[in-house]
């Protein structure tokens, strides 16, 4: 699925929303490399895209500890074009 359409999914854990998908991160060669995700608390953060399982209507992760913080994310930004 085209990244730009998954903008608004749900990202979902074990069935509980933890959040929607709000923007990516592209990498240099136009390759998605994550998600941004809005969650519950308000907080945006990044969802590589190798963690995703992306459906037709929600994005679902083995793990919340796939969602990085800033700090954890400076890799994807630093890649990003």
């Amino acid at each position: 699925m085209e990244g730009s359409t998954l903008l608004g999914l749900r990202v979902v854990h074990l069935g509980i929303e933890l959040g929607r998908v709000v923007g990516r991160v592209d990498g240099a060669d136009g390759v998605v490399l994550a998600y941004e995700v809005r969650c519950g608390d308000g907080q945006v953060r990044l969802l590589p895209a190798r963690a995703a399982l992306v459906g037709d209507d929600e994005v679902v992760i083995a793990s919340p500890l796939a969602l990085l913080d800033d700090d954890q994310a400076a890799f994807y930004r630093r890649v990003a074009r």
